[in-house]
C-alpha cells in the first residue's frame, strides 16, 4: 500500500509540476480540466448518496470560474459569475423533470461547486502573480518557457506545493508510526495528534527550504511562520474532505489514482492551502 502510494505521489508531482513550471494558459488549462473533472467526482459521490446533483450547472460555472481567472477579469465579473452561480443553478433546479424536492439538490450542488472551483481558480492566480523570485534560475526558466515575469508565482506556487505535500506525508508516516491518541475520530479516524504535530514541523522546515529553493523573497522567519500556517490549514482541508466523505459514506472520492483514491481525495489540503497562499503573498 506505501509503495503504490509513493508512486502515485511522484506521479502526481511531475503531472503538477510540469505545467507549473510552463504557466500560463497552459497551466490555466491544466488546471480547467482538474476542476471540471473534479466536480464531477464530486457530482458522482453526491449521487451515489440519492441527492440528484445539476452537473451541467457545476461544470459550466466551474469552467467559467478558472477561465475567467486565466484571462485577468475584472473584479466586477468575478462578482457577477458568483451570481450566477447561486442564482442560475437555483434556476435549473426550479425547471427540471419533478422539481420537488430539489432544495437540498440545489445546496449540495452549489456548496460542491464552489468549494471545488474557487480554490482552484486561486491556484491559477497564485502562479501568475507577477513579479521575479530572488532565485536566477526559477525566473531564466519562467522566461525560457514563456510565462514572463511571473518567477514571483512559480516560487509562492512551488512554496506552498512543497509544504502541503511534505506535510501530508510526514503526517501520515510518523502519524502511522508512532500515534496513538485520535485527532478527530468522528471525522477521521486514521489521523493521530503526533502525526498532526510531525506535520506542522515539517510544514516549517519545508517552509524554509522551500522558500530558499525557489526564492520566495521573504525572511527565513518569515518562511517558518508561512509553512506552519499553510501545513495547518492544508491539514484542516485534508480534515473538511473527511467530512464530506463520512457524511456521504464514503471512503474515497474516487478510485482514479492508486493508493490515494480520486482527484480530489489528493488536492483537499491544497484546496485550502493554496488560496491561503495566494493571500499571504499578496500581504508580504
Amino acid at each position: 500500500m506505501l509503495r503504490q502510494r509513493s508512486r502515485s505521489a511522484v506521479l502526481i508531482v511531475l503531472v503538477a509540476a510540469v505545467p507549473a513550471f510552463v504557466g500560463g494558459y497552459v497551466f490555466a488549462a491544466v488546471m480547467l480540466l482538474l476542476g471540471l473533472f473534479s466536480v464531477a467526482e464530486l457530482t458522482r459521490a453526491l449521487e451515489a448518496n440519492g441527492t440528484r446533483p445539476l452537473r451541467t450547472g457545476a461544470l459550466t460555472f466551474t469552467a467559467l470560474l478558472i477561465a475567467a481567472v486565466a484571462l485577468d477579469a475584472s473584479p466586477a465579473v468575478l462578482a457577477g459569475l458568483l451570481t450566477a452561480a447561486v442564482l442560475g443553478t437555483l434556476a435549473m433546479a426550479v425547471f427540471r423533470p419533478q422539481p420537488i424536492p430539489g432544495l437540498q439538490d440545489w445546496a449540495l450542488t452549489l456548496a460542491g461547486t464552489l468549494y471545488v472551483a474557487i480554490p482552484i481558480a486561486h491556484f491559477v492566480a497564485l502562479r501568475a502573480l507577477p513579479g521575479d523570485a530572488t532565485r536566477g534560475w526559477v525566473n531564466e526558466l519562467v522566461d525560457l518557457l514563456g510565462s514572463d515575469g511571473t518567477g514571483l508565482g512559480l516560487a509562492w506556487f512551488g512554496l506552498a506545493l512543497s509544504v502541503t505535500w511534505l506535510t501530508d506525508t510526514a503526517a501520515y508516516l510518523i502519524g502511522r508510526a508512532y500515534g496513538t491518541t485520535k485527532l478527530i475520530p468522528s471525522v477521521s479516524p486514521g489521523k493521530t495528534r503526533v502525526g498532526a504535530a510531525a506535520g506542522l514541523a515539517a510544514g516549517a522546515l519545508t517552509g524554509i527550504a522551500a522558500a530558499a529553493l525557489f526564492g520566495v523573497p521573504v525572511a527565513w522567519y518569515t518562511a517558518v511562520g508561512v509553512g506552519l500556517v499553510l501545513a495547518a490549514v492544508g491539514q484542516v482541508g485534508d480534515l473538511s474532505e473527511s467530512l464530506i466523505k463520512r457524511s456521504l459514506g464514503i471512503k474515497d472520492m474516487g478510485h482514479l489514482i492508486p493508493g490515494h483514491g480520486g482527484l480530489l481525495d489528493r488536492i483537499d489540503a491544497l484546496l485550502f492551502a493554496l488560496p491561503v497562499a495566494y493571500y499571504l503573498a499578496r500581504l508580504l
